[in-house]
């Protein structure tokens, strides 16, 4: 229970229990000894009477107003354009523009992978005329960047790569170029064969077909296959334009012919 005080101001003061009965006891005995002592005035009792309010107010204070729930509520759920933010770029984006975006991302990204797959298909075709000692031997002027066929492929191939590393418009011509470029390049290469090479050096990679063909004849004995993998090493170390990576090949093949037991001749 309480009390309420109307000010002048408009303003209202609510009086707890609390405040009230420390007031009064403050308030009536000095009304009381108002009649007994005449030196004491009203002056003593309005004293009386703001000592008893404050005392009240300090132990007792009045229970703060809190804002209804539901004006919180709906204050919470206000639209902030009603109350003048600018609406969220989320929001905004969700308006009326997620169904398209929605609609074009997943194509878009599945041609983006499409061409990442073409690209990623031509490095490792392209990568076994170095690794497989065959074809290197067979199609030499694919690993030849003298050759204008394949000079132009190695070009297409790095833009095409800078293409996606930049995420550029122009990533799918790249790719388009790269692809025509290989397939121009392999043509070129299964054309030329080995006659750009000079009369000696064809006999040698010739020679080579012969010994590469022997070292993986497991037709053949342990001893043969191991000294035909060191002749091919030696020779297409010494072939002009021979890739690193056909020679560790090589090497790799010599060294599983060496680490095998060589067949015993007892009878």
């Amino acid at each position: 229970m309480g009390a309420t005080l109307h000010l002048n101001d408009g303003t209202n003061t609510h009086l707890t229990v609390g405040q009230t009965m420390i007031t009064a006891g403050l308030v009536i005995p000095s009304a009381i000894l108002l009649n007994f002592c005449a030196w004491l005035n009203l002056w003593t009792l309005g004293a009386s009477l703001v000592v008893g309010l404050s005392l009240g107010r300090y132990f007792y204070p009045p229970a703060r107003k809190s804002t209804p729930r539901h004006l919180d509520d709906e204050f919470n759920s206000a639209d902030d354009s009603l109350l003048g933010f600018p609406e969220p770029l989320s929001r905004r984006e969700q308006t009326g523009t997620t169904g398209a975006n929605a609609a074009s991302v997943a194509p878009a990204a599945a041609h983006r992978a499409h061409l990442d797959a073409q690209v990623k298909s031509i490095i490792e075709e392209y990568a076994q005329y170095e690794l497989d000692p065959a074809l290197a031997i067979d199609f030499p002027a694919m690993n030849d960047p003298r050759e204008e066929p394949t000079s132009h492929f190695l070009k297409s191939l790095r833009a095409a790569t800078l293409a996606a590393s930049a995420d550029s418009v122009d990533y799918e011509a790249a790719v388009d170029n790269l692809l025509a470029a290989f397939a121009d390049a392999e043509r070129h290469a299964a054309h030329v064969g080995l006659s750009h090479y000079s009369p000696a050096l064809r006999r040698e990679l010739t020679l080579a077909k012969t010994l590469l063909h022997l070292a993986r004849d497991a037709g053949a004995s342990e001893n043969e296959r191991r000294l035909a993998s060191r002749k091919l090493l030696r020779t297409l170390t010494a072939t002009p334009g021979m890739k690193a990576g056909t020679l560790r090949a090589i090497e790799t093949l010599s060294k599983q012919q060496l680490t095998s037991k060589p067949a015993s001749t007892d009878q």
